[in-house]
């Protein structure tokens, strides 16, 4: 059994690991493909139609877990603050 390094030399003060010791160093396999690549040969010409469907019905009856998935992807939360933009003034009263 091999010795593990000690949780201060993986990690700074703050709980962050350090640059070269990430907490997987070895990674994803070569190869490894993700759920959608997985599952796409599975699925017929019409299945994405229907699910969708599926999924669009179920949230107009209520469905919160199907509301929650469509409003996630329709209007995602925005990243980051807003930017206010001026256009008032020259180039370099508005920098």
């Amino acid at each position: 059994m091999t010795a593990s390094p000690a949780v201060s030399d993986i990690r700074d003060a703050r709980g962050r690991f350090r640059p070269g010791s990430s907490g997987n160093p070895v990674g994803k396999p070569k190869g490894c493909q993700n759920w959608s690549t997985r599952l796409t040969p599975f699925l017929q010409d019409d299945d994405f139609e229907t699910f969708a469907r599926k999924l669009i019905d179920a949230a107009r009856d209520g469905n919160m877990t199907a509301i929650r998935m469509l409003l996630d992807r329709f209007d995602p939360k925005p990243r980051g603050r807003p930017v206010g933009i001026v256009a008032e003034g020259t180039l370099v009263e508005r920098c």
